[in-house]
């Protein structure tokens, strides 16, 4: 029998290689489709590597900026011209010399004590600032969580009530950005004031504090109210 013009046998030989080479194609197809499949896989975890990596290098920066910070921190007060490289703004570093460095005489006096704790506190917000692209924090929530997680809190007592609280928390920390508070109250005795200068985008870009002596009303020094302020410029 003939299968057009070829024998049957050589017709079926030459449909089984057709077969066979189209199995073959088939086979590098799936081959080349694997390999398109595991070049994607492996951009996308070389991407994930090196996103990681960028990640990283971040949190390694931080935690430099925060030895460095801690570092500052228990390094003592410089007295004023003793350094130049002094980084802290010109406001609180005055204000920090001064409360900070007081006569024997005046060591145990409660407005000396406030003031050391007002100092204390801009030390915190200054370094709340610096982890925070420059903004402060707008709720009180924020910066005690902050100065916790930090390691940066202390203790203080009042000098009126003789109660101790960690300085950054409610007990201590007064928050009248939205809610102002009266003077003459002696509940407020001792207690410190923090507000919040926010601009029109509701963020944080400056501070006030200041504090209540014993009779409630506001800390003076010199007939003036005695505060601590810094604001972005």
């Amino acid at each position: 029998m003939v299968f057009y013009g070829i024998q049957a046998p050589k017709a079926r030989r030459v449909i089984l290689k057709a077969m066979m080479m189209s199995l073959v194609l088939a086979l590098c197809f799936l081959l080349v489709i694997a390999s398109l499949i595991l070049a994607l896989n492996a951009m996308t975890r070389l991407e994930t590597l090196r996103q990681e990596n960028s990640r990283m290098l971040s949190e390694i920066q931080q935690l430099r900026q925060d030895y460095t910070q801690l570092q500052e921190q228990l390094t003592p007060s410089k007295t004023p011209g003793s350094s130049k490289d002094d980084e802290r703004p010109s406001e609180v570093r005055a204000a920090a010399i001064a409360a900070s460095e007081p006569a024997p005489s005046e060591a145990r006096q409660p407005e000396q004590i406030l003031k050391q704790a007002l100092t204390q506190v801009a030390h915190v917000l200054n370094t709340y600032q610096k982890a925070h692209q420059g903004l402060f924090p707008a709720a009180l929530d924020s910066l005690i969580h902050f100065a916790n997680r930090r390691n940066l809190q202390q203790d203080f007592e009042n000098p009126y009530t003789g109660a101790r609280n960690p300085l950054i928390s409610e007990d201590v920390l007064l928050n009248i950005t939205h809610e102002p508070v009266d003077e003459g109250l002696s509940e407020f005795a001792g207690r410190l004031l923090y507000q919040a200068q926010l601009n029109p985008a509701r963020e944080a870009t400056g501070y006030m504090l200041a504090a209540f002596d014993g009779q409630g009303r506001l800390l003076q020094q010199n007939q003036q109210v005695y505060t601590l302020s810094e604001a972005n410029a």
